[in-house]
């Protein structure tokens, strides 16, 4: 019984996680913190609209991967390599330092 359950486990696990329940990398200030505030605000803008643009494409990855395992209990998406975690993961994680960047330097939003 409990062989069968790990193939089950395992696609389960593959399926996209949706973005919201991505956590951030650790990306560090150290590339951030010699800019401009005008140079920071216009990376956070350059990174926050690519993060959008990630976050869509795993939504749809996610439901895809959902659906597919309804029908055939295969994440195809996922598979095809539309999962994206990690690019989003790193997208949070350098907002994260652009941010922490903009603080230690004293700009305003």
């Amino acid at each position: 019984m409990k062989r069968a359950l790990i193939p089950i486990v395992l696609l389960l696990t593959a399926c996209a996680k949706p973005p919201e329940d991505i956590v951030a990398t650790a990306v560090p200030v150290d590339p951030y913190i010699r800019k401009s505030c005008v140079e920071l605000a216009a990376l956070q803008m350059e990174r926050q609209q690519a993060l959008t643009e990630l976050e869509a494409r795993q939504r749809a990855t996610a439901q895809e991967d959902r659906d597919a395992m309804w029908a055939v209990h295969i994440p195809m998406a996922s598979i095809r390599g539309g999962d994206k975690e990690k690019d989003i993961a790193s997208a949070k994680g350098e907002l994260q330092a652009i941010a922490s960047a903009s603080r230690s330097g004293g700009c305003t939003s």
